[in-house]
């Protein structure tokens, strides 16, 4: 597998970058259906060409109803989207983190080598 070296000197894969890909694609989907959310009931509203005004209050009341209605589930799927995002992006920052935590393994086990080594150096040797 090919890697790719970027500035701040990490090596990281294809696989990685597609997932960062993968990660924006979700984000910017929720993001999408959230402002998709926001707008149903008014562009609703205008292609019905129904004319609600403060003027028929008892109506206000089932206005609410109906914009509450039509924004609940489509925020609900955002919500379930970015939810989605998130698990992605911390599944890959787990993966880094248990590679790092092997090389971390790695540098311990030399270095606790090269301190015995001093040690017994040290005790004979001086």
């Amino acid at each position: 597998m090919k890697r790719v070296k970027f500035d701040e000197g990490k090596t990281f894969d294809r696989a990685t970058r597609r997932d960062k890909k993968r990660e924006n694609k979700w984000i910017a989907g929720g993001a999408l259906v959230a402002i998709l959310a926001i707008l149903a009931p008014f562009i609703i509203l205008w292609i019905s060409n129904k004319k609600v005004t403060i003027k028929n209050i008892e109506d206000m009341g089932t206005v609410g109803d109906y914009l509450g209605g039509t924004t609940v589930g489509l925020l609900s799927l955002a919500s379930i989207i970015f939810v989605v995002a998130a698990i992605t992006m911390q599944k890959e920052e787990l993966k880094l983190q248990r590679e790092e935590l092997k090389e971390t393994r790695k540098e311990y086990h030399i270095t606790n080598e090269t301190m015995k080594k001093q040690q017994f150096e040290t005790t004979f040797l001086i």
